[in-house]
């Protein structure tokens, strides 16, 4: 296309451009995941390396960010406040394959417990967040 269109002057100047551009973003995610994600050290300087060798996977800088921001709460805590009375369908869904898990391809007695006390405590976890149970009567 640059032969084409005659803009053969003008490939080195946009690819500095974006390599500035790329550098910029770069090391402002860099510091915005330093400061909301302190523990996650390598995966801040391998996406910074990313966006630096590759200034396309800089425009994703926010998609990186925001990849761990939801993953310390549970499900239906988050349809709740996100969905607010538009909840019940997902809750439910939620609730019934928490009563009926995929089947645990588990032999030991204790392990089988376990899975199955925090399974129980998770049911009533989200029979509180739902409001008393109310989304649980299948």
């Amino acid at each position: 296309m640059a032969v084409t269109y005659r803009l053969i002057g003008s490939i080195i100047p946009v690819a500095i451009v974006m390599l500035v551009r790329a550098l910029f973003i770069s090391v402002s995610y860099f510091y915005a995941h330093k400061i909301l994600y302190p523990s996650l050290s390598n995966d801040r300087l391998v996406n910074f390396v990313k966006m630096i060798l590759c200034p396309p996977v800089a425009i994703r800088a926010a998609d990186l960010l925001t990849l761990h921001a939801m993953s310390r709460f549970h499900p239906v805590l988050l349809a709740n406040i996100i969905l607010g009375s538009h909840n019940e369908t997902f809750t439910r869904a939620v609730i019934k394959n928490m009563h009926y898990p995929i089947r645990h391809d588990l032999t030991d007695p204790m392990v089988l417990s376990i899975v199955s006390w925090h399974a129980a405590c998770e049911i009533d976890a989200c029979k509180k967040i739902s409001g008393d149970g109310k989304f649980c009567s299948f």
